[in-house]
């Protein structure tokens, strides 16, 4: 008997079907800061694994970026 092993499902075919696709970066490091939360928390850290926990909460966030608005110098009398 052969032994087969079943590869991990992608990230990206756990996606809830409608659901708006994630930013490929974002949800990689999610998943990867998800999985060092887990191994810091078994090593004992649970400072490290919190931190960790919230770097998955914010990629899971939608990309925000920022408007810069140029606001007028003030010039001197």
């Amino acid at each position: 008997m052969t032994d087969r092993t079943v590869p991990p499902v992608a990230p990206s075919s756990r996606r809830t079907v409608g659901a708006p696709a994630r930013d490929p970066v974002r949800e990689y490091v999610g998943d990867f800061a998800g999985q060092l939360a887990l191994m810091a928390r078994e090593a004992g850290d649970e400072a490290l694994a919190q931190a960790l926990e919230a770097a998955v909460v914010l990629s899971n966030r939608p990309l925000v970026h920022p408007v810069v608005v140029a606001t007028p110098l003030k010039r001197s009398a």
